[in-house]
C-alpha cells in the first residue's frame, strides 16, 4: 500500500493503480482508503469520467459526504461550478 501511495504522489499513476488493484484482490483492511486513492487518480486522469462515476455513486449513496466531496473535486477539475 505504501509503495502504491508513493507511486501516486510522484505521478506514476499506472503503477499506483496496478498495485491498488492487486491489494484490493487480496481483501485488504483499508479498502475504503484504497478506493479513495483510486478515485483521486481517476479525477486526475479523467475528470469527466470521474464526474459520471461519482454522480452514479451519489444516487446509490445519497448521504455520503465523502462522495459529495470527491464530486466537488471532480467538478472543479472540469471547471463546472454550476453542478457542484
Amino acid at each position: 500500500f505504501s509503495l502504491a501511495v508513493i507511486y501516486q504522489k510522484i505521478g506514476q499513476l499506472g503503477q499506483a493503480k496496478a498495485l491498488y488493484r492487486d491489494i484490493l484482490k487480496s481483501d485488504p483492511e483499508n479498502k475504503d482508503e484504497i478506493i479513495g486513492n483510486l478515485l483521486s487518480i481517476l479525477i486526475e486522469e479523467s475528470p469527466r469520467d470521474a464526474v459520471y462515476l461519482l454522480s452514479r455513486l451519489a444516487i446509490e449513496n445519497p448521504d455520503s459526504s465523502y462522495i459529495a466531496a470527491q464530486s466537488a473535486f471532480a467538478y472543479e477539475k472540469i471547471k463546472d461550478y454550476d453542478d457542484m
